[in-house]
């Protein structure tokens, strides 16, 4: 029984998307894949996604939204809709790279440590973290943290049944570091995986692993001054 499915939330970035996919296709452990797309305009967008669901069992359902409705409410409806079926609940950014053995070793991660609630990969600097946040819990050595970005994760279902959903009251963007804290502060454990599990977060300039496009920073650069002139 196929235990993990992740959800993506694509909004335009077609190159970023292509590559994100077929990088987390590259994992064999076995998982399901909803797309939900937040009102993509970048052209030949919508038909990639509507193709790779054609060629991709893995790929379950694609949602496509009008409007951009940013990262909780999607996510919300897409715990609501799958948490009955489904051990854990994962994201994947579309800006993201997952190495080949990510989601086995996050899933080894939930696994063996049942009082760890949501397990993330890893887009930081390797070296920005005290050693006394090193943990071994079952014989699996695990990066203590408060929250994680939300890139690449795996969130236990049993955790959604338990404190409910991401706050929309924050913004399409804010509630879940929130979220997580809440969940922390409740005596669950928040961690990396260690050996990190390093992904590439290619459009996030914060990231060490960023590869960020000149395509895609004059794209926004084009969004940006179209909306001062409105």
């Amino acid at each position: 029984m196929i235990k993990v499915i992740f959800l993506m939330l694509t909004f335009n970035r077609l190159q970023y998307t292509k590559e994100s996919i077929e990088a987390i296709l590259c994992n064999k452990y076995p998982f399901h894949i909803v797309i939900h797309d937040n009102g993509s305009t970048e052209a030949g967008m919508i038909d990639y996604l509507r193709e790779i669901k054609e060629k991709e069992p893995r790929i379950i359902d694609i949602i496509f939204s009008k409007d951009n409705l940013g990262l909780s409410i999607p996510t919300n409806d897409f715990w609501k809709n799958y948490m009955h079926r489904y051990q854990y609940l994962g994201k994947i950014d579309n800006d993201t790279l997952v190495p080949e053995d990510g989601v086995e070793r996050l899933v080894d991660i939930m696994d063996h440590c049942p009082d760890v609630a949501i397990c993330h990969g890893h887009h930081w600097y390797d070296n920005t973290f005290n050693p006394k946040r090193l943990k071994n819990i079952n014989g699996r050595l695990l990066l203590k943290a408060r929250w994680g970005g939300g890139c690449f994760y795996l969130i236990r279902s049993s955790i959604v049944y338990k404190y409910g959903y991401i706050p929309t009251c924050y913004g399409k963007m804010g509630g879940w570091t929130r979220y997580q804290i809440k969940v922390r502060r409740r005596g669950n454990k928040i961690v990396y995986a260690y050996p990190l599990v390093k992904v590439k977060h290619l459009g996030d300039i914060r990231s060490c692993r960023s590869e960020e496009k000149n395509e895609y920073r004059e794209y926004y650069k084009q969004i940006n001054e179209t909306k001062r002139i409105r």
